[in-house]
């Protein structure tokens, strides 16, 4: 299987989300899959081969924090060759990109999303966080195929709890992901 993880953050980067998927890619390219992860790039854009794992670090025309606008990331994420698009959220700037498309037509059958959390901060961050929250995670959660969540107890009280009855029907427990990609 062909599988494109998209993250905002990866190592060297010592972060929690990018930590989560460097452990399952390389799980996944252990199990024989041909892996692929999109992230930003920290410079200039570059694909390097790391552990058997092909690492795409993309440039971004906008940039604020971990959060980005890649054009890149766009095109890897449409790219009909991914037989799983895997889009780690948060990631702003990508998956309201992302939605922009589903609106104008794209229609997604491979797309699995990792709700890792929701952002609980104020100031501009947090304004940001709640305009994408009203107007783009409903799509993201109405188009996955599924939904990896940390528990389901915590699905219940997150963000996704205005859409729990769509999200319900699609949702997988981290602990039991190996459901998405079998054994």
């Amino acid at each position: 299987m062909k599988i494109l993880h998209i993250v905002s953050t990866y190592p060297p980067y010592k972060g929690g989300m990018g930590n989560v998927v460097f452990e399952e890619v390389k799980e996944l390219a252990k199990r024989g899959h041909e892996v692929h992860v999109a992230t930003l790039a920290d410079g200039k854009a570059e694909t390097v081969n790391e552990n058997g794992v092909t690492v795409h670090r993309c440039t971004s025309k906008i940039r604020w924090g971990k959060a980005g606008l890649s054009l890149q990331i766009d095109r890897l994420m449409r790219d009909a060759s991914f037989d799983v698009v895997h889009l780690h959220a948060p990631f702003f700037g990508v998956q309201e990109l992302a939605v922009l498309r589903m609106w104008l037509g794209w229609r997604p059958t491979n797309l699995v999303m990792t709700y890792h959390m929701d952002i609980v901060v104020g100031g501009m961050v947090g304004a940001v966080a709640a305009i994408s929250r009203r107007l783009f995670l409903g799509t993201l959660v109405k188009r996955a195929r599924q939904i990896v969540v940390a528990s389901e107890d915590y699905a219940k009280t997150s963000w996704l709890k205005r859409w729990e009855g769509v999200a319900r029907k699609k949702m997988v427990e981290a602990l039991t992901r190996t459901a998405l990609f079998g054994p």
